[in-house]
């Protein structure tokens, strides 16, 4: 088969419009975005979160977005935060730290899940490494920078956890409790929540325990261990506690 001299040229014409098409819209695909509420949309390269704005690089300017302006964000969720989320996961939580930080600090603020995660599991990591004051400063900043989020209820069982760290036992205890009040009978409960109740129980747990009431710590760490177990790392951690207990004490819940 043959094609006339016309017939080539249109075929040309629409091959490099289809792939001028395609690499448009592949390049559209790569930038991020910025919806605001007045319904304006802004591109370019998310560079981070300053002084209440999202700062979008276009080209060689940056501008910024407040963030009391934005409806939603895309933007791909960075490495550094998925591999500091699994070192957590894992209980590498110096490594864990080393990954999120940075990204927390980029990014915090930015209304993501992964860029909230990154910035509430910074005080965890604070107090996994014993390094309560750093973790008070972490939890204060999430609450900040993600005021009524959905993984508040993690700042405020840190905050408590800070608390019992530095041995302020009724000020730990007054803290969970509000936190735990009506956990036992909720039927649809999220990962986050799960984590949270499992730390106000774990810590509840070592309140209990250093109170001499061992029944009643037993009972706050198998909680962990057997209902709210999202977060490993406590829950091994109220596993190791539970089997003390039973071996050294010969605790048994009532």
């Amino acid at each position: 088969m043959r094609f006339s001299r016309q017939q080539s040229s249109q075929q040309l014409l629409f091959v490099a419009v289809f792939g001028f098409a395609l690499c448009a819209a592949e390049f559209l695909a790569a930038q991020d975005s910025v919806r605001q509420r007045n319904g304006a949309v802004r591109t370019g390269q998310i560079v981070g979160v300053r002084n209440g704005n999202i700062m979008v690089k276009s080209g060689p300017a940056e501008i910024g977005v407040p963030l009391t302006q934005v409806e939603s964000v895309i933007i791909a969720t960075p490495a550094a935060a998925t591999r500091g989320l699994q070192l957590q996961e894992q209980g590498k939580f110096a490594e864990a730290l080393a990954a999120l930080k940075p990204v927390s600090d980029q990014f915090g603020g930015l209304p993501t899940e992964w860029a909230q995660k990154s910035t509430a599991s910074i005080g965890d990591l604070y107090l996994s490494l014993e390094k309560p004051a750093d973790a008070a400063t972490a939890y204060g900043r999430f609450k900040q920078l993600y005021p009524g989020a959905g993984l508040s209820v993690q700042a405020d069982v840190g905050i408590a956890r800070v608390a019992f760290a530095n041995n302020k036992i009724e000020e730990a205890r007054s803290l969970l409790q509000p936190v735990v009040a009506g956990a036992l009978q909720k039927t649809d409960i999220t990962k986050a929540e799960s984590a949270a109740f499992g730390q106000a129980y774990f810590t509840l747990g070592q309140i209990s325990e250093k109170e001499g009431k061992l029944s009643e710590a037993l009972e706050n760490y198998l909680r962990t261990v057997t209902i709210f177990y999202a977060d490993r790392a406590i829950a091994a951690r109220a596993q190791e506690k539970a089997d003390a207990l039973r071996k050294n004490d010969g605790i048994a819940v009532p």
